[in-house]
């Protein structure tokens, strides 16, 4: 008999609860990657390829923020961030500050002996 009413009441809980919540998460994350790559596919000039980054993106009940790797006409790299609003559904793309640490290659001692063995 207990079990039965904590089923009632949790199933009235949750009932009551989803309304509240279907708002703030009405997109998915992949209905989120998809408009992502439909406004990256609408820049000019074009790009040539485009990688969802899924490490260094961030989703909240409001937004998501999806990174993603780009590659120009060029052959030059990237980083574009792309605000999705969860409620709206409505994507904004913008283009990340270049770092130099970014895309640079890492440098390496060359030649030269780091290490000595007496």
């Amino acid at each position: 008999m207990k079990n039965a009413m904590a089923a009632i009441v949790s199933g009235c809980a949750i009932l009551i609860a989803s309304p509240a919540f279907a708002d703030a998460s009405a997109i998915s994350l992949s209905k989120g990657v998809k408009l992502c790559k439909a406004e990256l596919a609408r820049l000019q000039p074009a790009l040539k390829s485009y990688i969802t980054n899924l490490d260094d993106s961030t989703s909240t009940l409001q937004q998501f923020s999806i990174e993603f790797k780009v590659t120009d006409a060029d052959g030059r790299l990237d980083k574009f961030t792309c605000l999705v609003d969860r409620k709206a559904q409505t994507a904004a793309v913008a283009q990340k500050k270049r770092r130099a640490s970014d895309f640079t290659p890492p440098e390496y001692a060359g030649g030269q002996k780091l290490a000595q063995k007496f």
